[in-house]
């Protein structure tokens, strides 16, 4: 036993990098691989949640329905129907555009946040890629006396327009739920 060795095989003829030497290379490029990878998905995940932004919406006004629809009807003796469209501006900044099958929009007023005092749809939404899309979206708005049975929501809304004596004007606050 003449040779001392701190590393020792079981077969001394042949040496550790003999043992099995593709094997040893294609892990290596295995993994070189898989982090390149790895880093490239990272790279552009990043990448694209960094220049991704919030398009901007702004309400415009309200616009006259669509021609054949009236402007407001009686629905029964105690609900007062009013169709009309919302004048909506979306301004998208980024590089990718959406399209939507359906939007819905149903809005409740803030008096009474469990009843639904109108509805919207609009179908086929395209907002365009680093561009402004006017959207005019139909919204019909009911009203009656068995939604509202002492007055609450028509003496608040009567008040903001300015109609009651001694209430200034203010806006109108409204609440919604849209769906996608």
């Amino acid at each position: 036993m003449g040779k001392s060795s701190s590393y020792r095989n079981h077969n001394p003829k042949i040496s550790r990098n003999e043992y099995h030497p593709q094997k040893a290379r294609g892990k290596c490029y295995y993994c070189i691989g898989f982090f390149l990878c790895l880093l490239f998905v990272s790279a552009g995940i990043v990448t694209f949640l960094l220049y991704v932004r919030v398009p901007t919406i702004t309400f415009n006004a309200i616009a006259p329905a669509e021609q054949g629809i009236a402007p407001f009807a009686l629905e029964g003796t105690q609900t007062i129907v009013f169709n009309f469209r919302l004048n909506i501006t979306v301004v998208n900044p980024n590089f990718l555009g959406a399209r939507f099958d359906k939007i819905i929009a149903t809005g409740y007023h803030p008096l009474l946040p469990g009843v639904k005092f109108g509805n919207g749809t609009l179908k086929e939404v395209n907002i365009t890629q680093q561009n402004s899309t006017v959207l005019l979206f139909p919204f019909t708005l009911y009203y009656g006396k068995p939604m509202d049975p002492d007055d609450r929501v028509l003496k608040d809304i009567a008040g903001r327009c300015g109609l009651i004596p001694g209430q200034d004007k203010k806006p109108i606050t409204i609440e919604y739920e849209i769906e996608l």
